[in-house]
C-alpha cells in the first residue's frame, strides 16, 4: 500500500493537469480564453500566497518532527503550506467553474493527494487546509477579477457613442 500511498502524493498533481485539459480542449473559445486568463491570474496569485503564508509561518514537515522515514525522498524545510495542494486544488477550483461535474472529480483528485501527502508524512492536516484555503482564495479573486475585466472589454458600444480607441 505504501507505493501507491507515495505514486499519489508525487505524481497525483499530474492527473489533475491532464483532466483539467481535458475539460480546456472541449470548452467554447470565449470560455478556453476566460479559463487561461483566470489560471494565469490566479497562479500568480497562488505563488504570492504560498511564498507569504511560508515566510510568515513555519511549520517542519511531520518526518522531521515525529522522526519517521517518509514514504519518499523528501528535503526538510518549511511544509507550510502545502505546494502540490494549493496547485491541484486551484486547478479544480477553476473547472469548477465552467463544469461542475470534472470540477468535483478534481476537486476529490486534489483530496486524495493531498490525504496521500499526510499519509507519506510529509505534510501535516494544517499544511493541507492552509494550502486549500490559500487555492480557493486565489480562485475567487482570479475569477472575479477576469470576469469583470472580461465583461468590461465586452461591454456594447450604445448607439450615439464611438468605440473607444
Amino acid at each position: 500500500m505504501n507505493p501507491v500511498i507515495a505514486a499519489l502524493a508525487q505524481y497525483g498533481f499530474l492527473v489533475s493537469f491532464v483532466l483539467a485539459a481535458v475539460v480546456w480542449l472541449r470548452l467554447p473559445r470565449g470560455s478556453k480564453w476566460e479559463l487561461l486568463a483566470i489560471g494565469i491570474v490566479g497562479s500568480l496569485l497562488c505563488l504570492a500566497f504560498i511564498k507569504v503564508g511560508g515566510a510568515l509561518y513555519y511549520h517542519p514537515r511531520p518526518f522531521v518532527t515525529s522522526h519517521v522515514e517518509p514514504l519518499f525522498p523528501h528535503v526538510a524545510d518549511n511544509g507550510f503550506p502545502s505546494d502540490h495542494t494549493v496547485l491541484t486544488m486551484f486547478v479544480a477550483l477553476c473547472v469548477l467553474y465552467y463544469s461542475r461535474r470534472w470540477g468535483l472529480v478534481l476537486v476529490a483528485v486534489s483530496l486524495v493527494a493531498a490525504v496521500a501527502r499526510v499519509l507519506a508524512h510529509v505534510h501535516s492536516p494544517l499544511d493541507i487546509a492552509g494550502a486549500v484555503t490559500m487555492a480557493a482564495l486565489a480562485a475567487v479573486l482570479a475569477h472575479a477579477l477576469v470576469t469583470r475585466l472580461a465583461r468590461h472589454v465586452r461591454r456594447p458600444v450604445r448607439p450615439g457613442r464611438e468605440a473607444p480607441g
